[in-house]
């Protein structure tokens, strides 16, 4: 009897062991704005865009808003938007980003970037 009283505290030692500290790390995970359910996933060297979406599917950037090189998947550009007016200010969308055109404005102001933007299914975010 003290043997199954030794075995099952130990059962219970290492269950509760295996369980300290652990959980889900949520400080990579985002909250998809379009239904603010679960956070998902989103690779660590995902940069946020810095730049202004000019419309769903369009976004430009100047040379100094330009997302790193880390924030590339397979030869593609991949950023976190941040969306503040949904999901209590946390929802994101992750996009991947198609440079179009480099526009030099006729004054003096900086040059942009114009990209495509296309949304990533939130079932690929952590690709």
């Amino acid at each position: 009897m003290r043997t199954i009283m030794m075995g099952l505290a130990m059962v219970a030692a290492m269950g509760g062991c295996a369980t300290v500290g652990g959980g889900v790390n949520t400080s990579n995970h985002g909250i998809w704005y379009q239904d603010c359910g679960v956070a998902r996933p989103i690779p660590g060297a995902t940069a946020t865009f810095k730049g202004t979406l000019t419309s769903p599917n369009s976004a430009v950037a100047t040379d100094d808003q330009q997302p790193p090189k880390s924030s590339n998947v397979k030869g593609v550009i991949r950023v976190i938007v941040p969306h503040p007016d949904t999901c209590n200010g946390r929802g994101v969308d992750l996009v991947e980003l198609t440079e179009e055109a480099l526009i030099t404005p006729a004054s003096t102001g900086p040059k942009m970037h114009k990209y495509r933007v296309e949304s990533i299914p939130p079932s690929r975010w952590s690709e």
